[in-house]
């Protein structure tokens, strides 16, 4: 006698259901455990500010050895100018150069000094610093993982801010 084939059932979900049933869970378990909630919260955005002992999270995807699915018809060597440079990539990747907390910091205290000082020059760069401390601050809620692109903002907003304090040292504080 012959079996009957197997047939394997397939579930289809549209994306909005997955959303709503992922919002749903989460609706559910997060006041169910808001300590493991906020401890997950905060290691994610240590991780993503760079507080963390270990490796930061790199703004580029170091991969010396290329890429190739054809599955999908994707594949990629790297060039050899991205080879040359890689290396000096991982090394800068670790220092303090991609460590957000640092940009953040440097707002922080970019953005007190111009608020003690009140010249009215100074207004841009507060404006810069507040920016970049209203971008990065709500990512400890926000953020998914740890990825430095995050931060891009606040770096531009902070680094120019300290360009302007710079360029106005000359200026005469106003009374």
């Amino acid at each position: 006698i012959a079996q009957p084939p197997q047939v394997k059932t397939v579930l289809y979900i549209t994306q909005q259901q997955f959303y709503d049933e992922l919002i749903a869970k989460w609706r559910e378990v997060v006041p169910q455990h808001p300590v493991s909630y906020l401890k997950h919260r905060a290691t994610v955005y240590a991780i993503m500010l760079g507080i963390n002992p270990g490796s930061v999270c790199s703004p580029y995807t170091y991969d010396h050895q290329g890429y190739s699915n054809p599955e999908v018809g994707i594949s990629y060597n790297p060039t050899p100018f991205y080879q040359a440079l890689a290396p000096i990539f991982e090394i800068l990747g670790q220092s303090l150069l991609f460590r957000a907390v640092i940009y953040l910091a440097g707002s922080v205290v970019l953005f007190c000094f111009a608020w003690w000082r009140k010249p009215v020059f100074q207004v841009p760069i507060m404006a810069l610093t507040a920016s970049a401390m209203t971008y990065t601050v709500p990512l400890a809620f926000t953020t998914v993982t740890c990825a430095y692109r995050m931060s891009y903002w606040s770096v531009i907003a902070t680094l120019i801010a300290w360009g302007l304090l710079l360029l106005y040292q000359g200026n005469p504080r106003e009374k």
